[in-house]
């Protein structure tokens, strides 16, 4: 059985999507951002540290 999609259904399933996308690209760049700050917080302090995850 098929669905049929009206293009404005799949038009905002196709933006909503690709705004997911946006988001979690944005929140990772974030994460890797947040990691290099304590990196070099923790370098000035003189602690040695590496990110595991």
């Amino acid at each position: 059985m098929h669905t049929i999609i009206e293009p404005s259904e799949q038009e905002l399933f196709i933006d909503i999507l690709a705004d997911m996308i946006c988001q979690y690209l944005d929140v990772e760049q974030e994460r890797q951002q947040r990691g290099a700050f304590w990196l070099r917080y923790l370098e000035g302090l003189g602690i040695e540290a590496r990110i595991v995850a």
